[in-house]
């Protein structure tokens, strides 16, 4: 019987000691005895219960076993077996094998008692050991436990794991869990573990690692990719086990086994807390702080063209950087700019001079900058750092449906134009694609319906679902825009790596009216200060213009922005009219003198083009004035100058502004004086550029018709520059070609080159001059030449064959009118291979033939549209 209670008393110790308990153990018979209990940790540290500290009897004895992987606290006592009491607490020594070391103030929770005796035993290799104090000793049995968490299939003191376990160190990312002595557990008294599954208390955890059962007393435990990003992001996982266990008996029994996979090291990390900004009346901006504004640890975004302010910090030690009430600025202190630390493409700056007065902050004030999107930056300060983003945000607008750099209009704002009310705009979540800072996606989206603010403009829009992470925003047809500003707002439902779903509300993306240039069919204002408003003019205004290569095409073009909260249409008048320009100078546009919103276009060739506004942009601080006589402006005859005298740059030329807002040059108002002033290039005013395509349909000719078998080259010929018709509404197809003409074709295909050469004749036509200056560089012709003389086969195939460069063919001598020995049988030869023509007959070239216009147009469509 006594045997009996001993085993029970063995096994209740066991279970005991698994699921920490703090009662007292004893190691030997006899008057006194080494004793310890276990310690207790809440999260906050380790403490020893009240039934240790008040010496109570304690009924249990049996051996302490370990193994390396294992470290016990506990507090250690003398206990006398005569009166059954305590009589003082001690600091043992292990032997070698045993260490037992005392635990540090940070390990200890708050107001524990007697902790100066605290300590953690630790087995150094798996052999027997022994620990003792005040003459009495007991022994450390070196064994493994009935079951538990190996880092191999095979269970062994090299392969055991204890409560927490880096993850480099499992077999690729999978642990087991293993039941050493299966099979004899019964028979030795032990239990044996039955069934192994996932802990059905937690959750979250449960779907980082899954769990396969290998063979009896073998579990394998893998964690997976969801599980393997928690581990890159520096968080760690328990994996939690609910295990099945059969006593000798033939009783089961649930018990609980777990492990702490750790997280990839992060080191001590900085965060940055963005800052508010005003405006004063003069237009200054200056930045303060406002604890409304959350901070950010890694991941922080920053992007080209969207500078973040704010301050950089750290968060103090056994403080959390965030609490039910968001960032904890309690616990935040600021970081000097000068101990940061910046790696090269991003630039972090004070901008302590623009700070709110009163701030106390101040000298923490930063600007951060980004070289390139796409980008991973590391900002350190001492030990401390963080990562800052240039990648794509976690949600943003496109103005595709695909999520690129170059379809990004901004992250929670951009700029649009009435005009563009057929353009949709896109809600791309990039998280659930990223490598995961944030580890959520986007998996809903709608309008937000309840509690809308002044500003929003929900009632102009309509949301649609594209896929997942993409959601179609676009303004509904016939919607009557208004000019001011406005805001969408939606209500946005995430779900994160572990499956919690929640709805952020009213999250809010931004609409500005951004000037534009356009584009009317018809007039809709002439004058400068009468500008139309949205409403007058909706419909009426395209941000693009389409026509035919060849084609003068009036259009009146308006520049469009804001003006005193409106969104107003302008007309330029005629002294800046010049600076609307074209992107390319085969698109040209001239104004008229009467309606200097009315433009005449026209383009000598097919492409995409655009129109933009800018003027001559100088360095005003340079300007420097001169009377007649030589002299310079005095400082007071300059300043008086400057502040009654309105004045700009036009055409290079400084101009005279009068109240008519007439130009007249300096000169003719201040006659015989002087200026000079340093010029800076073109400026672009920064308008959103008009789209001009010009297509290859040529403009119809009434001699060229859809059945002729020349129309398509003559259109093309046309569309492309290369030919011109004889009048306004004839091609003349049918007419001989003369030299001049053909030459004058060729060097427009080439691109217009300039030639230096002297001719050693004078050209008769004018608009030739240029081709055959370039023809008589080339060898092409010499001081015998014709303008007006007709062009053969002959000649064409030969100037054809000379423009592309003369490239070598063999002549077969297939055609009995070309002898081999021809000038121009090599270029014969070349013509054919190439497919510029095939003959008159099989057998014939016929090469004094002469060339209509249309058979040179074919040639030349031959030779150069591949």
């Amino acid at each position: 019987m006594k045997q009996s209670i001993r085993k029970l008393f063995s096994l209740l110790l066991a279970v005991v000691m698994v699921l920490s308990l703090a009662v007292p153990a004893f190691a030997a018979e006899g008057d006194k005895e080494l004793r310890f209990a276990w310690l207790m940790n809440n999260g906050n540290g380790f403490y020893a219960e009240d039934i240790v500290l008040n010496g109570k009897d304690n009924p249990f004895e049996g051996e302490l076993n370990m193994n390396p992987a294992e470290d016990r606290y506990a507090i250690f006592f003398i206990w006398n077996n005569k009166d059954g009491k305590r009589e003082n607490f001690v600091a043992p020594k292990g032997d070698g094998s045993i260490t037992v070391a005392k635990l540090s103030k940070d390990e200890i929770a708050k107001d524990a008692k007697e902790s100066q005796y605290y300590v953690k035993v630790h087995m150094n290799e798996f052999k027997d050991g022994e620990i003792t104090a005040s003459g009495l000793s007991f022994k450390v049995i070196a064994k493994l436990g009935d079951f538990g968490f190996y880092s191999a299939a095979t269970p062994s003191a090299d392969t055991i794991l204890g409560n927490e376990v880096e993850a480099a160190k499992l077999t690729g990312n999978t642990l087991y869990f293993c039941a050493p002595y299966m099979g004899t557990a019964e028979a030795a008294g032990r239990g044996a573990v039955t069934k192994v599954e996932k802990d059905p208390n937690t959750v979250d955890f449960n779907k980082l690692y899954d769990v396969e059962s290998v063979k009896n007393g073998l579990w394998k435990i893998t964690i997976n990719d969801m599980g393997k990003n928690q581990l890159k992001q520096g968080g760690g996982i328990w994996v939690n086990l609910k295990l099945e266990v059969k006593d000798p008996d033939g009783n089961t029994h649930e018990e609980g086994r777990s492990i702490n996979v750790k997280g990839e090291e992060r080191g001590p990390e900085l965060f940055f807390a963005d800052l508010a900004d005003e405006w004063d009346d003069a237009g200054n901006q200056s930045f303060f702080v406002n604890k409304d504004y959350g901070g950010q640890g890694n991941g922080k975004q920053v992007h080209v063209d969207y500078e973040r302010v704010g301050i950089f910090g750290t968060i103090k030690e056994g403080q959390n950087a965030y609490t039910d009430h968001g960032f904890n600025w309690d616990a935040f202190t600021p970081v000097d700019v000068k101990t940061l630390k910046a790696p090269a493409g991003l630039t972090v700056e004070s901008v302590s001079d623009q700070a709110k007065k009163g701030e106390n902050w101040a000298k923490y004030f930063a600007k951060v900058s980004v070289a390139e999107n796409g980008k991973e930056y590391k900002v350190t300060s001492g030990d401390y750092s963080i990562t800052i983003s240039s990648k794509l945000p976690d949600i943003g607008v496109y103005s595709a449906p695909t999520a690129s750099f170059d379809s990004w209009l901004g992250e929670w704002g951009f700029g649009f134009h009435p005009a563009y009310a057929d353009q949709p705009y896109y809600i791309i979540s990039t998280a659930a694609d990223d490598d995961g800072l944030n580890n959520r996606h986007l998996t809903g989206a709608k309008l937000s319906t309840k509690d809308l603010p002044e500003d929003c403009g929900n009632a102009l829009m309509e949301l649609a679902k594209v896929s997942d992470n993409v959601y179609k925003l676009s303004f509904k047809k016939g919607a009557a825009l208004k000019a001011e500003s406005f805001r969408v707002y939606l209500d946005l439902t995430w779900t994160d790596f572990m499956g919690n779903t929640w709805t952020d509300e009213h999250c809010s993306f931004g609409f500005d009216p951004s000037a534009v240039i356009t584009a009317s069919g018809t007039a809709l204002t002439s004058a400068y200060y009468d500008p139309k408003p949205f409403a007058e003019v909706a419909g009426k205004v395209n941000t693009s213009v389409t026509m035919n290569a060849g084609e003068k095409k009036t259009v009146y073009l308006y520049a469009c922005g804001m003006r005193q909260g409106e969104f107003i249409y302008v007309a330029w008048d005629k002294n800046n009219a010049p600076f609307f320009r074209s992107s390319d100078p085969a698109l040209t546009l001239s104004f008229d003198e009467k309606d200097p919103a009315k433009f005449t276009l026209s383009a000598s060739k097919t492409g995409t083009y655009e129109i933009w506004v800018g003027g001559e942009s100088y360095d005003w601080d340079t300007l420097t004035l001169y009377h007649a006589d030589g002299s310079q402006y005095t400082k007071a005859e300059f300043d008086k100058f400057y502040e009654e005298v309105e004045y700009t740059m036009a055409g290079g030329v400084l101009q005279i502004v009068d109240e008519e807002r007439n130009l007249t040059p300096f000169t003719e108002v201040y006659p015989g004086e002087k200026f000079e002033i340093k010029a800076l290039g073109v400026q672009d005013y920064g308008f959103q550029h008009l789209t001009v395509t010009v297509t290859g349909e040529a403009k119809t000719f009434t001699d060229v018709k859809a059945s002729d078998w020349f129309c398509k080259e003559v259109n093309w010929a046309v569309a492309q520059g290369i030919a011109a018709g004889t009048s306004a509404t004839t091609f003349s197809p049918k007419s001989d070609c003369t030299h001049a003409e053909i030459l004058t074709f060729l060097w427009r295909a080439a691109g217009q080159p300039k030639s230096t050469a002297a001719l050693p004749f004078t050209p008769k036509n004018t608009w030739a001059a240029g081709a055959l200056a370039w023809a008589y560089e080339k060898g092409m012709i010499g001081a015998s030449f014709s303008e007006s003389a007709k062009c053969t086969s002959a000649d064409a195939v030969n100037y054809i064959w000379q423009a592309k460069g003369k490239p070598a063919a063999s002549y077969d001598g297939r055609f009995t009118d070309v002898p081999k020995d021809a000038a121009y049988a090599e270029a014969v030869a070349w013509a054919v291979n190439a497919g510029v023509t095939v003959g008159t007959t099989s057998t014939t070239f016929d090469p004094a033939a002469v060339c209509s216009r249309g058979r040179i147009a074919t040639f030349l469509f031959r030779a150069f549209s591949k």
